[in-house]
């Protein structure tokens, strides 16, 4: 296979590159990258990039229970990510790409997520990976760069309706035990 997509069947060598090739060259990247192939490959990719920024906070001593709190947060957020990217996509800018394509590019954007870890990286990593949504967009949905923006921003800001419609980041850190009861 090419950087374009990463094999399962061998990972580590696949990760690498894929994960090279999407930091140092997104838009080659993004338009080599199959429209179709599953979900498998792209999940297992978001996957183990999460999985290595959980290693990274248990490195730094915040506990085996935050990275796997990471990973299933992380993994449910790429699925919900991917629809609400896809309906803001149809309902306001007639866009031409399907879930599938669509949740290929938010899972190979998570590339960056392996960095969250580190204090003063992380927003620029949060930056990043919201630049390569925007790039994979271009393509997934036959966008140009202004609507591919507003999609994602629109995408942005439903999220956080959504946070807030479920008690927002206070209880969901109260549900995890982060946060004492008052």
């Amino acid at each position: 296979m090419d950087a374009a997509e990463f094999d399962r069947s061998d990972f580590i060598y696949s990760y690498g590159r894929v994960w090279k090739k999407i930091m140092t060259d997104p838009q080659g990247f993004f338009l080599a990258m199959p429209l179709t192939g599953g979900l498998t490959n792209p999940l297992l990719f978001a996957v183990l990039s999460l999985a290595l920024t959980g290693v990274g906070f248990i490195v730094r001593g915040t506990g085996v229970k935050v990275a796997l709190i990471i990973l299933f947060i992380g993994v449910v957020r790429l699925f919900i990510g991917a629809a609400l990217l896809l309906l803001i996509a149809w309902k306001l800018f007639e866009g031409k790409g399907d879930f599938e394509t669509t949740f290929r590019v938010c899972a190979y954007a998570a590339a960056p997520v392996v960095l969250l870890w580190v204090p003063g990286v992380r927003y620029l990593a949060v930056l990043y990976a919201g630049y390569l949504v925007i790039l994979g967009l271009q393509r997934a949905q036959g966008f140009d760069a202004v609507k591919a923006a507003l999609t994602v921003v629109l995408a942005m800001i439903a999220g956080v309706v959504l946070s807030l419609l479920f008690g927002g980041p206070s209880r969901m850190g109260r549900l995890l035990h982060f946060t004492p009861p008052r």
